[in-house]
């Protein structure tokens, strides 16, 4: 069982103090949070968005599409879901609807991308490829914007591949190694 503590901050000086606890039963592959509290649930196909009480929200769920690799929860406004085995990304709003039609990664080029990241600058989609070792920038209309070039040029020594990209204060940042 995993559990989740909500805490609540009322200034900067002040200490963080739990005001909810709430049991998140197993069975699922992966748990979030985001910055407003909400937990995210996924499991296969099917996610899950929980409010400050455990009690369900809403529910996405799309079995053309298959498991959910990735979910991206850092713009809660703005969900990414990540297709990897499909290499389609579903854009969701905040009450788990889908915008728009779902971006095919297949359809512009992208047949290895790894992981996915949103950014919150400017609405873009990062990600990245490991077929060519590069980090891709997509706009909202899925075209590329942005091309890093093979980082094992640029970066002689990194460690490859890259599991997890995110985006903070404009700058995105890589995971190479879980530890």
């Amino acid at each position: 069982n995993v559990i989740a503590l909500i805490f609540y901050c009322n200034s900067i000086y002040s200490q963080l103090n739990i005001i909810e606890k709430i049991e998140i039963k197993e069975g699922f592959d992966d748990v979030k949070i985001d910055h407003h509290g909400y937990i995210y649930q996924v499991q296969n196909d099917n996610l899950i968005k929980r409010d400050h009480n455990g009690k369900e929200i809403y529910r996405y769920s799309n079995k053309l599409l298959g498991q959910i690799s990735q979910i991206d929860i850092s713009n809660p406004l703005r969900p990414l879901l990540f297709y990897k085995d499909q290499g389609i990304i579903a854009v969701l709003d905040n009450t788990l609807s889908q915008q728009k039609h779902t971006i095919s990664l297949n359809e512009i080029g992208l047949y290895q991308a790894k992981c996915i990241a949103n950014s919150n600058f400017d609405n873009g989609i990062w990600l990245y490829d490991f077929d060519v070792n590069e980090i891709i920038k997509i706009n909202y209309y899925s075209q590329i914007v942005y091309k890093s070039g093979n980082l094992s040029v640029i970066i002689p020594n990194m460690d490859i591949p890259i599991l997890k990209l995110q985006e903070k204060n404009r700058l995105l940042y890589a995971t190479t190694r879980e530890k």
